[in-house]
């Protein structure tokens, strides 16, 4: 129950990819917004996107505080649990901005972290996590996937309204030594590999 657990406040309850014809121009939007725009219940607003087709629920959770805190936890490492590509529905900004987002806001603007620690926290750190013990540090016989930004210039465009804006300031991607994004573009290499886990049975 998101509305509850974002304090029951629906200016906290943002929505995306509505398919309800009344209300897909307020894609973006929290329930409360949309609410005031069209001048009924929030109640009512829910309930007619609710049962009218698919829409997606971004819930505003978290607050900055908590979110700081959790930073400086030595153990806490970064990570975003949705992928980049678009669909019917919608895809939440921080698919396209999670790490940029990182380094722009709680590095460069408000300190949070040092740049090394941030770039340890999403690299060895996530990697130790997953048992990836030849990924997220540079070290002779590893696995080279690199990320070469510059950190006056990085910084996370997507927005709830327009989730699928591409972050800025990074130059290169390396994935296993081969570059795969460069001067902004995607150069079509596929170099990537499934990687398997200690709980993997060999089975497809």
């Amino acid at each position: 129950n998101w509305y509850v657990h974002a304090g029951r406040d629906w200016d906290r309850i943002v929505l995306g990819g509505i398919t309800n014809p009344e209300y897909k121009q307020y894609s973006g939007l929290s329930i409360k917004a949309i609410a005031d725009r069209v001048k009924k219940d929030p109640w009512d607003v829910f309930f007619a996107i609710a049962e009218s087709g698919p829409a997606s629920t971004m819930p505003q959770s978290m607050s900055e505080a908590n979110k700081i805190k959790a930073m400086r936890e030595e153990f806490t490492s970064f990570d975003t649990d949705v992928g980049p590509a678009s669909n019917a529905i919608a895809t939440h900004p921080r698919a396209y901005g999670a790490f940029p987002r990182i380094f722009a806001r709680y590095v460069r603007e408000l300190g949070v972290l040092s740049l090394e620690g941030a770039v340890q926290r999403a690299s060895a750190v996530a990697a130790n996590e997953i048992g990836a013990y030849d990924r997220g540090r540079l070290a002779p016989g590893l696995a080279a996937d690199i990320v070469l930004f510059d950190p006056l210039r990085i910084r996370d465009r997507a927005t709830f309204a327009e989730p699928s804006l591409p972050s800025e300031g990074v130059m290169y991607t390396l994935v296993n030594g081969v570059v795969v994004f460069e001067a902004g573009k995607y150069t079509g290499a596929k170099p990537g590999v499934v990687l398997r886990g200690p709980g993997w049975d060999g089975r497809k």
